[in-house]
């Protein structure tokens, strides 16, 4: 054997060795790369770089416009030789399963972008995927909750029903129903169902009327001493609560209502807060499952400028009614539009938005008396609320039609704003009513509600 033929086999040796070790000067490999993807680049045009708070809406820019005033939470941007991509379609995944993503659309627009609205989960560190499905092209992008987090109590959502031109702002035999169940019933919980406001200022409230679930661990001295009495079980602290508020006449002098007839078990004293006024409880054994119809009856009988309104329930679907109280108002009520609303009341924070509990109320039935005729309602709108610039603006509710009528719910998980109505306006695609970062539109998001399964 020849010294060259030596070194010939010594050399191709070593480099089989090279290649079954994997050593880094072994031959390159290269991976197939589809034709599509040659030139392509997917990257992020907007992002956000704030902490995340579980249970809101991730924007980066919370006091400004951004992304064309979308304020979407996260932009990619798909582009091929420096030219935008339309139509690409873009998939995206979240790491947190208790988070939530909202699409705005599956592919890139004229501007080769695609933009999402994330709603932040639980998990410590999360993470959200955005991938070209053409070219395979993947990016990620990891946010943090933030260190300190409020407590915080869920949002307060409210159903705004508009009656039929019959009913006016000041007719004598006027009356209305409200059929509603409660889903759940959690403790502090309050689901308003008859709020109307006064004539001739729509800007104060006439009165309120609901059922809560209150905490008898709390003294309160203004509601009726059955409410928690031990004896009742597991309706202990369920009631029924009908509030009339203070008024002004036109040189400022403060107008009171007054009780007209009151049944034995329901309980009167003066409130002040939020309002002023005269507040009344009685116990009523409520059940989460069960359906609830609230009546409101102008009466004759009080002497001008006030009003007699009479607020009874009924908890076998109307057959009968049992009277809460009966007021004289100072000043007329307005029937024409009806609010019940949804309340994590008197407190009761939670660590985050989604350890706040759920509260769940479905509208089943609205139904208006013009003094002749009851009729369904005309249209209705919705908002979720919250209740000062110190309370987290979370967005884990929801407003939604049912075949069983309106369903509203505030708190708990797998339960999220449907984004595009209440930011929705006429006259584009999509743009926001007045700009999502505006404080008022975060701290009340309006939308407009169909009413086809409220009977």
């Amino acid at each position: 054997m020849t010294r060259a033929t030596i070194g010939f086999i010594l050399s191709f040796a070593a480099a089989c060795a090279i290649a079954l070790t994997g050593s880094a000067t072994a031959a390159p490999s290269h991976r197939l790369v589809a034709p599509e993807a040659r030139g392509s680049v997917l990257g992020w045009d907007y992002v956000s770089r704030i902490p995340v708070v579980p249970g809101t809406l991730v924007d980066g820019a919370p006091d400004a416009l951004q992304d064309q005033s979308l304020n979407s939470s996260f932009v990619v941007r798909r582009t091929a030789h420096g030219r935008p991509v339309a139509g690409a379609r873009i998939t995206w995944r979240a790491s947190d399963s208790s988070s939530h993503i909202a699409l705005f659309a599956p592919t890139t627009d004229a501007d080769g972008r695609a933009r999402i609205w994330y709603f932040a989960g639980q998990a410590p560190v999360q993470r959200i995927t955005a991938t070209d499905r053409t070219t395979g092209q993947r990016i990620t992008f990891t946010m943090r909750t933030a260190e300190h987090i409020e407590p915080t109590v869920g949002r307060y959502v409210a159903l705004y029903f508009s009656a039929p031109a019959s009913v006016t702002s000041s007719g004598t035999n006027q009356a209305y129903t409200v059929t509603a169940t409660p889903q759940t019933d959690p403790t502090r919980t309050y689901y308003e169902l008859i709020t109307a406001w006064q004539q001739p200022d729509p800007s104060e409230v006439s009165f309120y009327g609901g059922i809560q679930n209150f905490d008898c661990s709390n003294d309160n001295d203004t509601m009726a001493p059955l409410i928690c009495g031990k004896g009742r079980g597991s309706q202990r602290g369920h009631l029924a609560i009908f509030s009339a508020w203070n008024a002004k006449d036109a040189a400022g002098n403060i107008l009171a209502p007054r009780v007209a007839h009151l049944p034995d078990t329901t309980f009167c004293a003066d409130f002040t807060g939020e309002g002023n006024g005269l507040k009344c409880t009685a116990p009523l054994d409520w059940h989460a499952g069960r359906r609830i119809v609230w009546k409101v009856e102008k009466l004759p009988g009080a002497t001008n400028p006030a009003q007699r309104v009479r607020s009874s329930v009924s908890l076998d679907d109307g057959v009968t009614y049992r009277e809460i109280a009966t007021f004289d108002l100072p000043v007329q009520p307005d029937f024409r539009t009806i609010s019940p609303f949804v309340e994590n009341w008197g407190g009761d924070e939670a660590p985050t938005c989604l350890d706040v509990a759920l509260r769940h109320l479905t509208i089943n039935a609205m139904s208006f008396f013009d003094g002749t005729t009851w009729s369904r309602p005309a249209s209705a709108s919705a908002m979720g609320g919250i209740y000062s610039d110190d309370t987290t603006a979370c967005e884990n509710y929801s407003i939604t039609s049912t075949p069983d009528g309106l369903s509203i719910k505030s708190g708990g998980q797998g339960n999220w704003l449907d984004i595009r109505p209440a930011l929705a306006q006429s006259g584009s695609d999509f743009p926001l009513r007045s700009g999502f970062a505006d404080s008022d539109q975060v701290r009340y998001q309006w939308q407009d509600v169909g009413i086809s399964t409220v009977r």
